[in-house]
């Protein structure tokens, strides 16, 4: 009997093309985030404060953005640790780094960085951070479980994940 693969003409799935291909569109449409941000921040805004709320997030803690795409949720996470906090925006996107990036400094938001980064293979140290974000990002990973272990190791004990994705397509 031949396998289903082979009956139904799929392909095995390639997570490495998959996420150049995301990597790629990301750096190609990253412009038209500059004119969709007030859209996405009006559509968002109140799941954003949530999800934030659920992290705990307070003045003076470290907090690590995943997806943070043109620099939300890292900007309003950054307004609640203040100066004395620290958060790290991340993305795999080059050019939506570089947006978020722009947008920081154009706040200047000193107690941000932002690098490029897979959120399913972070280059951080253990015990890092009081709390990871991601708002709309995990569902775009090919290896979900990988990625909230990463996390997981990247907060210090007693530290919170908080995330957003969408239920439905």
């Amino acid at each position: 009997m031949r396998h289903r693969r082979e009956m139904t003409g799929l392909q095995p799935f390639d997570a490495a093309q998959y996420k150049r291909a995301q990597r790629a569109q990301w750096n190609r449409d990253g412009a038209a985030w500059r004119r969709w941000n007030p859209v996405l921040d009006r559509w968002y805004g109140e799941v954003t404060r949530l999800m934030l709320d659920s992290a705990g997030i307070r003045p003076g803690q470290r907090i690590l953005d995943i997806a943070a795409g043109a620099g939300e949720p890292a900007i309003s996470a950054a307004e609640r640790v203040g100066p004395d906090g620290y958060v790290l925006a991340t993305d795999l996107s080059e050019g939506i780094v570089a947006l978020a990036r722009e947008e920081v400094h154009g706040r200047a938001l000193n107690q941000v960085d932002t690098r490029v980064m897979d959120g399913e293979r972070l280059d951080l140290p253990d015990a890092t951070f009081d709390a990871v974000i991601c708002r709309l990002g995990l569902m775009y990973m090919p290896h979900p479980l990988d990625a909230l272990r990463e996390w997981r190791r990247a907060l210090k004990p007693g530290g919170r994940v908080a995330l957003v994705v969408f239920s439905t397509p």
